[in-house]
């Protein structure tokens, strides 16, 4: 079980190092290679035309490029665009060779449809709807205006098996396409929920954080103003309220740096760091109120 997690994070890469989007596109550019090596062996084995079956093949090496790209370079609007021009590519050029609407490209084509409106939004999807009814419609026209140009299959035993064949297989790569965005969308829902109770256990010791120094100095500016304070008592009085202050000061800067952080506003780099000094500071911060308290 351990290994087979391994192999599919490898393929489809870690969950905790992509954006759900990117998840998708990797999965998406991954069920197309398969979709184009499962249709070559396929054509092979029924005994198709030659063209299907290097047309096939040259879609097999263009997802895997497209692949390539989402996965190990992570350029997902180019992995993208490639996937869409060679599923077209495919769809028309495969529409004449393979039977036309008799064919199982109308099956590719519900299922292509399906799964690339997830990849756009606005104007975009809108665009891509278009362009995708336009060509369907265009193939439909040019098959009942010229029907000689589709080749039909050999025999009604080849359309059965081929038809059945592309059912099986989109049905099946589609089926688990959207189990695989469900447990996607399940785990950014878990890690959500985990989130929001971290910033709400954040927020409470945040509280804590602001109120323990702003204690303190209201109490010593409060003892301060007290009469008959020897000089002494003064000073560390006045010396409380200072590290109290800066402590408070401290706080403040450490949120806003969080906050910048997660907006992506500033760049962590990383240093060596002195552990003994910082050991000693953060004890003399903290052992004048630890021997009050003894």
């Amino acid at each position: 079980m351990e290994n087979r997690q391994q192999i599919r994070d490898y393929i489809l890469g870690l969950s905790s190092k992509f954006q759900m989007e990117e998840l998708f596109i990797i999965t998406l550019t991954f069920v197309a290679l398969l979709m184009s090596v499962f249709g070559t062996l396929c054509n092979i084995l029924i005994g198709l035309s030659r063209t299907l079956i290097i047309v096939n093949a040259i879609g097999s090496i263009w997802f895997a490029f497209a692949y390539y790209i989402a996965r190990f370079k992570r350029r997902y609007l180019l992995s993208q665009l490639i996937v869409i021009v060679g599923m077209e590519a495919l769809i028309n050029i495969m529409w004449f060779n393979n039977a036309g609407s008799l064919g199982p490209m109308s099956l590719v084509f519900v299922a292509s449809f399906s799964v690339f409106l997830f990849l756009w939004d606005g104007w975009k999807r809108m665009l891509f709807i278009i362009g995708f009814v336009c060509n369907f419609i265009i193939l439909l026209l040019i098959e009942f205006i010229y029907p000689n140009i589709i080749t039909p299959y050999s025999t009604r035993e080849d359309r059965l098996i081929d038809i059945s064949t592309g059912f099986v297989l989109y049905i099946s790569l589609s089926a688990a396409l959207m189990i695989y965005i469900k447990k996607l969308y399940t785990s950014e829902k878990v890690k959500a929920i985990a989130s929001e109770k971290l910033k709400a256990a954040f927020l409470a010791n945040l509280s804590h954080e602001i109120r323990t120094p702003m204690n303190g100095i209201i109490g010593f500016a409060e003892m301060l103003n007290t009469q008959e304070l020897t000089e002494d008592k003064r000073k560390r009085y006045t010396k409380a309220i200072m590290d109290s202050s800066y402590r408070l000061l401290a706080t403040i800067t450490d949120v806003l740096d969080i906050s910048q952080l997660e907006s992506g506003q500033v760049s962590i780099s990383k240093d060596f760091v002195n552990i003994e000094f910082l050991t000693l500071k953060l004890f003399q911060v903290y052992e004048p109120k630890a021997s009050e308290k003894a």
